[in-house]
């Protein structure tokens, strides 16, 4: 893959910026992600998770299923369980769909229908271990999984490359939506260009 020089380093050093600065996440046109209410995009991730149920034939670990709760400090959060891949090392350096490129040894994820730059906690449900992760590709194009974490998250909750698959709990943190965006949908960003891996 041929480099993009100054201008790709500055939009992945951007979206970092505006990932660190909770600012909403850009494609790589700079077009802005808008955000949405958690019910709307709590439905859009339901919608997905019960089509991914029905492929995952010997993958199915779990029984997927989506809700929503509101914290004690007011923040909401989509809980999702369902199954857990890792993306390939072959992918490092790729392009995602946030328009930063992937480093394996960054604590990310790919989801089909979460925002881009949402922060997740990710917990496997056989080790009890859990990881911090930043939402910043599309995927998994793996058939029955619910979501694609990178070689470092991966590895913090104890998945392995001879399981390759594993049962978790997705908590998704869902930043409110500006006055006047729209309730339905979730703005997704250009594709990765990910194969089924």
């Amino acid at each position: 893959m041929k480099s993009e020089g100054r201008g790709g380093r500055a939009l992945d050093i951007a979206f970092g910026l505006a990932l660190i600065l909770g600012l909403p996440a850009c494609d790589e046109a700079g077009r802005s992600e808008p955000r949405y209410s958690a019910t709307a995009i709590a439905a859009k991730v339901a919608r997905q998770a019960k089509h991914t149920e029905k492929q995952e034939g010997t993958h199915d670990l779990v029984k997927d299923s989506v809700q929503t709760k509101t914290t004690a400090q007011g923040q909401q959060v989509i809980v999702q369980v369902g199954e857990a891949s890792f993306y390939g090392k072959g992918f490092h350096g790729n392009r995602t769909a946030s328009g930063m490129r992937f480093n394996r040894w960054a604590r990310t994820a790919a989801h089909p229908t979460l925002p881009l730059g949402t922060k997740a906690k990710v917990t496997h449900l056989e080790t009890s271990k859990s990881v911090q992760v930043q939402i910043t590709d599309r995927g998994p194009y793996a058939m029955g999984r619910n979501i694609d974490l990178s070689q470092a998250a991966a590895r913090a909750i104890g998945l392995t490359p001879h399981e390759g698959e594993a049962p978790v709990r997705i908590e998704a943190v869902v930043s409110p939506p500006s006055a006047g965006v729209a309730t339905a949908g979730t703005g997704d960003g250009p594709g990765s260009g990910r194969k089924k891996g």
